[in-house]
């Protein structure tokens, strides 16, 4: 979620700051379109044989997902050979799994001026809770937090009160006595950054059923933080309706399921592609979905 889709610039200016969505789970990681993966881009080892691949369809005029897709239209690739595709879910079929949205910020170094990292959203977290009520039943939202001086807490466990979410939200959201800028403190966020998206990984792992993470991270474009994704750079009057987006755009996902043909503990490449008869009805049209994973028969853990 190539480079990544971008809404605005990212040249932000006062009183505009960025929204950047980013897919993460054991099956889903982010854009689709890249060919080699970063060191800050999440790759899980998965356990049980069936692995799920979440594609979200995007159509270059309208920006809105594609809902009737059929398994017929897709065709999916493991290290550039194509493998049958075992189960299919469609989210406008409501059959795909739940989702935890997680509210993301890095923390508001009191030291630091306002614009950048998360500060700009201080007092504004009440702009975002109409478009919780675009969630499903089961879907929940999570609040958690990193910081440059090596903090990292996942703040409110996933939960369906959509009202506890944003008042955790504010919460995070308010000053720390701490004052980053160093190349040190730099260190410690980058690592802190690492884990608060395991932490999230890890929960997700834990649940039954196991719903599809989605992190949303909260913050102005100078904490270099993360690489992929969508970004949003939007007024506080346009972040309702950035959500939304991004929450559609899930919502009305496909969930392709297949058996690895190897389970080797290597890296695999995963591609996605509309058939020519799909793809002919459907010019210009984006897909995204995880590029790779790594199959192996023990617990799942991160790799690097």
């Amino acid at each position: 979620m190539g480079m990544p889709d971008k809404v605005g610039s990212m040249n932000v200016v006062r009183a505009v700051a960025s929204i950047c969505s980013l897919i993460v789970c054991t099956s889903f990681s982010i854009d689709s379109q890249q060919s080699q993966t970063s060191a800050q881009t999440p790759t899980f080892r998965v356990q049980s044989s069936l692995v799920l691949v979440d594609v979200i369809t995007k159509d270059r005029n309208s920006g809105l997902p594609i809902k009737d897709f059929q398994k017929k239209d897709f065709r999916l690739f493991d290290n550039r050979r194509e493998v049958p595709i075992t189960t299919f879910d469609a989210g406008a079929r409501f059959d795909t799994r739940p989702i935890t949205l997680w509210l993301v910020v890095i923390c508001n170094e009191s030291g630091l001026p306002k614009l950048g990292a998360s500060a700009e959203f201080l007092g504004q977290e009440s702009l975002f809770r109409p478009a919780l009520d675009h969630l499903e039943t089961h879907d929940s939202v999570g609040v958690a937090h990193w910081c440059d001086n090596g903090d990292t807490q996942l703040d409110l466990l996933p939960t369906e009160d959509r009202d506890k979410a944003i008042r955790e939200l504010a919460e995070t959201l308010k000053p720390i006595p701490f004052e980053g800028g160093t190349s040190a403190s730099d260190e410690a966020g980058e690592q802190a950054f690492r884990k608060i998206i395991r932490l999230i990984i890890r929960d997700a792992y834990r649940r039954n059923p196991k719903p599809l993470p989605v992190i949303v991270f909260l913050h102005g474009d100078h904490t270099g933080q993360p690489h992929g994704g969508e970004y949003f750079s939007v007024p506080p009057s346009a972040y309702e309706k950035a959500l939304d987006r991004i929450l559609m755009q899930l919502h009305f996902r496909y969930e392709l399921g297949f058996i690895p043909p190897d389970i080797d503990g290597k890296r695999h490449e995963l591609r996605v592609e509309l058939t020519k008869k799909a793809a002919a009805e459907h010019k210009g049209l984006r897909l995204r979905f995880r590029p790779e994973y790594i199959p192996v028969r023990e617990e799942p853990e991160w790799a690097h």
